[in-house]
């Protein structure tokens, strides 16, 4: 992830993983929500993260469970 980046999206999730919900924030501030695509896809366009910026992406599937991740943007 990078300053500038025109989107933010992940893949190789699978099949079932379809309809998962995607959300990423930085701090209290949603940058995009979306879900996973039945091809294990997800993408948020024009995310306006900034460098040194860290970020969560938290994932929750249809039964409720979730998986939540730290990064920082380079």
């Amino acid at each position: 992830m990078h300053e500038g980046d025109s989107f933010i999206g992940g893949g190789d999730y699978n099949s079932w993983d379809a309809g998962a919900t995607v959300k990423v924030t930085q701090g209290d501030h949603e940058i995009g929500e979306t879900k996973i695509q039945p091809d294990g896809t997800w993408k948020i366009d024009n995310p306006d993260y900034r460098a040194g910026a860290d970020i969560t992406i938290s994932i929750t599937d249809v039964a409720g469970n979730s998986t939540i991740d730290d990064f920082s943007v380079g």
